[in-house]
């Protein structure tokens, strides 16, 4: 059973202008710095004035934080918990119509999907629940409920344990919400069975948002491949279902021991080498080796803080695409990637095709690669755009 309806009018702030311009060209949140007045306790539904009194919207109030309201709807707009099922259930739709059949799927994105703070990821009968602000993690337990009664799952489990919890100052927690005690769940991309821990893997246990891109790599791979930064092997072990051989990197050895597992699950332990090394060191020791490849993936973490000149993250994208074209065969396929934020997409572009020239190869740009459509971009919040890549073949 929901939760009973909130019904009670909500509280009024007033925002500066700067903040009322924003909002008019469709920015999500209002900064701390362009509240004026907010007799409001944290985590209410209010609704956010301008100087003169009109009203301008319906926003999530945080009491810390930079983020002081996150925009629910325009003026007049409801709060109360079938409004934020009816939201829900249209975020659940959206990816039944676009992804159909698709069950390691994100189905809900925050601000995307209406839902600020709020993100749902689907692994098959499992689903993760992340909350990252207190108006929305209020709002959990008929979250929850929704999502048990519109998908059975039999795991759900909280992931609240990120770093976007620390600017309200929220407790990070990890916690099963239903089900249990184990919190495995196997799940399928494409022709591939694979298993992640929701619980302890990365993220919400896995690489949701990269999902279509290892597919894509999958169909491109041949011969001998390449896979920086493997995390779980996402890359890897798709390619692996067609080419040769492929060698994965990765630091963390309980993600190579969960690469192992998934490659021997499908069949590939014998074509997938995953070996526990520093992608940056071994990227040169297979360069001074005379290691080439058909198929190379370069996918790291972040490599640009939230705040400051992104130009030493710059300058680690051109080492790490430098090394991986001097790895490339003529004719070979690189899939390069950027996590980071404040890197958009023709920064990116352009310090791989800078560190092409610097090996005296100029590839061809086949596409440039982003998230899904179940991790949908939102007008006025270019942040959510933050995964970016681009596919080349090098000469």
């Amino acid at each position: 059973m929901l939760p009973a309806s909130t019904t009670a009018a909500p509280g009024v702030v007033t925002v500066h202008r700067r903040g009322v311009e924003r909002l008019q060209r469709g920015a999500p949140w209002v900064f701390r710095g362009d509240v004026l007045q907010a007799p409001a306790a944290d985590g209410d539904v209010v609704e956010m004035r301008d100087g003169r009194g009109k009203p301008v919207g319906v926003a999530l109030w945080a009491e810390r934080g930079p983020l002081a309201l996150r925009r629910w709807g325009p003026p007049g707009s409801r709060a109360d918990n079938e409004t934020l099922c009816a939201r829900l259930d249209a975020a659940m739709a959206l990816r039944e119509r676009a992804l159909p059949g698709v069950t390691a799927v994100r189905l809900v994105h925050g601000e995307a999907d209406a839902l600020p703070g709020l993100f749902v990821d689907r692994y098959g009968d499992a689903l993760c629940v992340q909350t990252a602000c207190a108006a929305m993690e209020r709002r959990l337990p008929a979250v929850v409920a929704r999502l048990r009664a519109a998908c059975a799952p039999a795991l759900v489990v909280r992931r609240d344990d990120g770093s976007a919890r620390d600017l309200e100052q929220l407790p990070r927690v990890k916690e099963i919400l239903h089900g249990g005690p184990g919190t495995a769940a196997r799940y399928r991309v494409g022709a591939l069975t694979l298993e992640a821990d929701l619980l302890h893997g990365p993220k919400t246990g896995a690489y949701l948002d990269q999902r279509d891109n290892h597919l894509l790599a999958g169909r491109v791979a041949r011969g001998r491949c390449l896979d920086a930064f493997s995390a779980l092997g996402g890359f890897g072990l798709q390619m692996a279902a067609r080419a040769q051989a492929v060698i994965c990197l990765e630091q963390e050895p309980q993600s190579v021991d969960a690469i192992r597992r998934n490659a021997a699950v499908n069949g590939l332990l014998d074509r997938v080498d995953a070996r526990a090394a520093n992608a940056f060191d071994a990227l040169r020791a297979l360069h001074d080796a005379r290691e080439r490849f058909d198929t190379v993936v370069v996918d790291p973490p972040a490599l640009a803080k939230r705040a400051g000149p992104p130009e030493g993250a710059l300058r680690g994208y051109f080492e790490l695409n430098r090394r991986a074209i001097q790895l490339c065969r003529p004719g070979a396929f690189l899939l390069s990637f950027s996590c980071s934020g404040r890197v958009t997409v023709d920064l990116l572009e352009d310090v791989v095709l800078q560190a092409a020239r610097a090996t005296r190869r100029f590839p061809r740009l086949l596409a440039r690669l982003a998230a899904g459509p179940d991790h949908p971009g939102r007008s006025g919040l270019p942040e959510a755009e933050y995964l970016k890549g681009v596919l080349l073949q090098v000469p």
